[in-house]
């Protein structure tokens, strides 16, 4: 599962820098997809527009962060998610992606300079010595931390060929408050933007201009909350 508002701040910035799409001769699949022939100009123009309309939010929104128990509560309650549990490797996955994201300082360690997420798939499927104990090395470095992770699901959509395509998922680690988005059901992104309102944003992601608060932004733009 990757970062929730990371997954949404892609979905942004797509629909902002990739409006128009052309596939340039000789360049195939994703380059293809992504590629802005638009003129420096007006792309330079778009992105200070976008940076304005950030400088502005941030000076009228204030820190409204919910608790995590507040958030459940209203996952619970409001979508009626179901709790579940994920597989060991796939819990590793996730807070390697927290750990990364948030906690760098954690990697500045020699012995973990050079950990990357396939050592946690090469520890799991390879069986491999050095990764084994690089994984090991790591989760007891961070045993202090407490994390951990609640998942719930959303929307069950049987009729669907792939199971990524039939539920979307939220986890949630308690001690940091990150979130985690995996799947693509139908309606899952309107499910994502009424989580990230009601989430809220620290005084942390209004002042760093996180993820977060770029998402919390724009879905209260386009619902009229800034009017």
């Amino acid at each position: 599962m990757k970062d929730f508002f990371h997954r949404l701040h892609v979905r942004i910035l797509w629909y902002l820098k990739y409006k128009r799409k052309y596939k340039k001769k000789g360049v195939t699949g994703l380059a293809a997809i992504y590629i802005d022939t638009r003129p420096k100009r007006v792309i330079r123009q778009e992105k200070e527009k976008f940076d304005q309309f950030l400088d502005f939010f941030s000076s009228v929104i204030i820190p409204n962060r919910k608790t995590v128990a507040e958030l459940i509560d209203y996952i619970q309650s409001k979508h009626d998610a179901k709790e579940y549990t994920i597989e060991p490797r796939k819990y590793r996955l996730d807070l390697f992606n927290i750990l990364k994201n948030d906690y760098g300082e954690i990697f500045d360690d020699p012995i973990l300079q050079d950990f990357e997420l396939v050592d946690i798939i090469k520890e799991r499927v390879h069986r491999s010595v050095e990764s084994q104990r690089k994984v090991d090395y790591l989760f007891e470095k961070i045993k202090d931390y407490n994390f951990n992770f609640v998942y719930y699901r959303f929307v069950d959509n049987p009729d669907t060929e792939t199971e990524e395509h039939r539920y979307f998922n939220i986890g949630i680690e308690t001690t940091s408050g990150k979130l985690l988005a995996g799947g693509h059901c139908e309606g899952s992104l309107k499910i994502a933007e009424e989580i990230a309102l009601y989430y809220g944003v620290t005084e942390n992601d209004i002042r760093d201009r996180s993820n977060t608060f770029i998402a919390y932004a724009i879905y209260s733009r386009d619902r009229g909350m800034l009017l």
